[in-house]
Order: structure tokens, then sequence, then C-alpha cells
């Protein structure tokens, strides 16, 4: 058996997961001797060994913060928000270090369901906002990762996604002035690839507020890799006079120029991005969702929380320039 994990040293055992795990650790004299002899034969019949993540993280020294992460595909490396997260845990990283506490990076796949010793856990919610979570002692400050409205018993970590969407369409209302006899009509482009829940999340706040301002939203998918997709949705919001075009994680392929005579208004071009504004003119309004930032956010409120204060969400800043 190829990397046989703690539960099938419990099926051939005959012994709960939690059972197995404890016979295996510095803890076995708690274990009946017969059961203990018998979880360390099927260990060695198995030759399980066990993870040396999940280890460090039973056995650390009190300031262990687990961060639980799903694996990405070459093509979401490359293309979607691989970079970005894998720059957030490093930022993460060293400012918890810089407050006492050490970071592990724990995949989704490698969470084992037995007991964890540790300070605090750090997970995302997929889009419909499940978590997976290792079996903690009970009290472990947990925080998830999710839209605000998740309906989850854990702490989160979101963003004011309805704040950010005001600030957004007050803007372009401003820029654009009165519309007659029409809705006001914004086109977005996302970068069609697996993301974390924020986009969706950024998604639907736009849409909500539009709602109740009579805004029409037309929103596109585009996969990344395809440049015809994304110069057919250029031409289509042009030619269907957009009054602005939201990018998220994309850039046009032909930012619209000043037109001598026009009669009608270029669309107004405005950015969704994890950083700084890349790829786009320095003039370009743009929403940032700064990852500097919101690693040490997260980093203080978890130190905090170790050193005895009392667990809270937090709802991480963003800057909107324009």
């Amino acid at each position: 058996m190829k990397n046989p994990t703690i539960l099938d040293v419990a099926k051939l055992a005959y012994v709960s997961r939690s059972t197995a795990a404890l016979a295996l650790s510095k803890r076995s004299d708690k274990v009946n001797p017969d059961t203990r002899r018998r979880v360390l034969a099927a260990a060695e019949e198995l030759g399980y060994r066990a993870n040396p993540a999940g280890k460090a993280l039973r056995t650390g020294g009190g300031r262990e913060v687990a961060f639980i992460y799903h694996e990405l595909s070459d093509f979401e490396m490359e293309h979607g928000a691989g970079p970005m997260w894998a720059r957030f845990a490093m930022l993460l990283g060293m400012d918890l270090g810089r407050a006492g506490c050490r970071l592990f990076m724990l995949p989704k796949s490698a969470v084992e369901a037995e007991p964890h010793t540790v300070s605090a856990v750090l997970a995302f919610a997929d889009r419909n906002g499940h978590a997976v979570l290792p079996d903690l002692p009970y009290g472990t400050p947990v925080w998830v990762a999710t839209p605000a409205d998740s309906d989850i018993p854990y702490a989160r970590i979101t963003h004011d996604f309805t704040a950010i969407a005001t600030q957004v369409l007050d803007f372009v209302q401003a820029q654009r002035g009165p519309v007659a006899d029409r809705a006001l009509q914004i086109g977005m482009c996302v970068r069609g690839v697996v993301d974390p829940p924020f986009t969706h999340a950024m998604e639907a706040a736009l849409r909500q507020v539009g709602q109740q301002r009579e805004i029409d939203f037309i929103v596109e998918r585009v996969d990344p890799r395809d440049a015809d997709g994304l110069v057919a949705f250029d031409t289509c919001s042009r030619e269907a006079e957009m009054d602005a075009v939201f990018y998220w994680g994309l850039c046009p392929t032909d930012l619209p120029e000043p037109i001598d005579g026009a009669t009608r208004k270029q669309p107004l071009i405005l950015a969704f991005c994890e950083n700084e504004l890349t790829n786009f003119p320095p003039q370009t309004p743009y929403v940032s969702f700064r990852l500097d930032d919101a690693a040490r956010q997260v980093a203080c409120a978890v130190a905090k929380t170790v050193d005895g204060s009392p667990i809270e969400d937090i709802t991480l800043t963003h800057t909107f320039s324009h």
C-alpha cells in the first residue's frame, strides 16, 4: 500500500482513528497494552509513517499555527490565484515569526482526523462555505477565510464586500452621471479559474448593491489563456456601449483612447487586483486587497489570541484608488 494513513492502521487494528493515533504517540501509556500492541503490529505491517507536518503540529511547543490549504493545479499556479496565496503564506509566516509564533503549512489531503495540539488554525472555506479541519482539542482558536455571511461556527477572515461595492458603484455613478431612459450598464470580466470564495463574494456584493440602484451587470468568465475570448469581451463591451467595465485578474487587450468628435463616452475601466496595479495605465481606478496588510492583520489577531485575548473575526482592509 502506498503511503498508508492512520485510518488504514486503525481499520487493520479494529480501533478508532483517535485510539490508533494515541497508541502511536508519546501518550501510548493511556492505551490498553493489548490494543497498543495490535496498533503497533498494524502500523509495522502497513509500513505506516506519520506525516511530518502533522507530527510537528501535534508535538509542538505551544505557539504553532496551522495553515490548512488546498493544493492547486499547475494551471491554477500559473494563471490563477496560486502565486497570490503563496506570497500571502510567506508574508504571514514572517509576521507570525516576529510575534513569536511558528507557521505550519498543511495541505487538505494530509489532514488526518486525529487530535492536533496547536495554538491556532487557519483554513479556507470552499465556495459553499465548507472547510476541512483536523480533529482539534476543544477551545482551539480557528479562523476560516470565507464570505462574512457564511454559516460557520468559527471566527471568520473576510472583507466588508458590501462597503467595497458601495464605494465602487458610488464612484462609477459619479463619473458617468445620470443616464436617461435606461439602467446603468456594467460589464465584468472575471478570470475563469478556480478561485477562493472572495472572488464570488465580491461579485455577489456588486450585484446586490447594483440591484438596489437599478444597475445591470453582464459577467463573462474568460480563460486567461484564451486571448480571443478576452478580445471578444472587450469588443462586445464597447459595441454594447457599457458605462463601465470591471476586470478581475485580467487586463483588457485594448484600453480605450479618447475619440475626437465621439458622440458617446468610452466605458470607465476599473480593476480589481491582489496587490499593486499592473498592466494598466497608472491613472486607472482600482481596488487592491493588499497581501502585506492582510498578512499583518491576520498575524496580529492570531498572536493576540494565542496570548490570551478573546478570538474575534478579522475583517481585512482594502484600498480603493481613483
